[in-house]
């Protein structure tokens, strides 16, 4: 199925960067994503007093804040190799297996 997303400038650039990193495609990134949190969602935010503006996003905080003057920025880390990935691909499948209890 598919299905038109609008995200904020700063969730898709850092939704990009992630599956970059991962060697996945974006549409893979979010299918896994969706299904972490539909099996194992978070407490849901209280309700707001009044309603955001559309041009509010409570996610924009939640990535890098820009270094202050003086320091450097974020490093990344480096690169895995796909056999690298695989291997915590893996890894996090028996995690999630024995947290559901399978």
């Amino acid at each position: 199925m598919a299905y038109s997303l609008r995200l904020p400038d700063a969730l898709d650039a850092a939704a990009r960067a992630k599956a970059d990193y991962l060697g996945i495609s974006l549409n893979a990134l979010l299918c896994v994503a969706l299904d972490a949190y539909l099996r194992h969602p978070a407490d849901p935010p209280a309700p707001a007093s009044e309603p955001a503006s559309a041009s509010e996003c409570p996610s924009k905080t939640t990535f890098r804040e820009p270094a202050a003057p003086g320091e450097s920025g974020p490093v990344e880390p480096a690169k895995l190799t796909r056999a690298e990935k695989q291997a915590r691909y893996e890894a996090e499948k028996r995690e999630r297996k024995a947290l559901s209890g399978r």
